[in-house]
């Protein structure tokens, strides 16, 4: 193997190793754990040492939006709480969408802005 070769190599691995860990901790804090029961909401963010919690009446309106894009949809929820909070998740966040959104729309329909 050439000198040339070898060093190629060395800068493809010492490169690759940063941005391979930078990219796991974006998508590690980007983990959102979403539980709802009897309209008790109950935000977790793990990787962020986070948690939010708050009941249906501290809601001051929500939406639900859908964008068609080249790959697919992206669908997202976004709360606004009455704190001036802002919570949201997508679809791509989180396995639950669909129950959480069939919940929204089921039990707080009239909040939907």
């Amino acid at each position: 193997m050439s000198e040339e070769s070898q060093m190629g190599w060395y800068i493809l691995v010492y490169t690759s190793g940063p941005i391979g860990l930078i990219v796991l901790i974006k998508i590690l804090t980007g983990i959102k754990i979403v539980s709802i029961k009897k309209e008790k909401f109950e935000f977790n963010m793990p990787f962020r040492f986070k948690k939010t919690r708050f009941e249906s009446r501290d809601i001051e309106k929500w939406s639900h939006t859908t964008i068609k894009t080249y790959g697919g949809q992206y669908e997202e929820v976004i709360w606004k709480l009455k704190s001036g909070q802002q919570l949201g998740l997508s679809k791509q966040e989180n396995t639950e969408f669909d129950k959480v959104l069939r919940y929204m729309k089921k039990k707080l329909k009239k909040l939907q802005a």
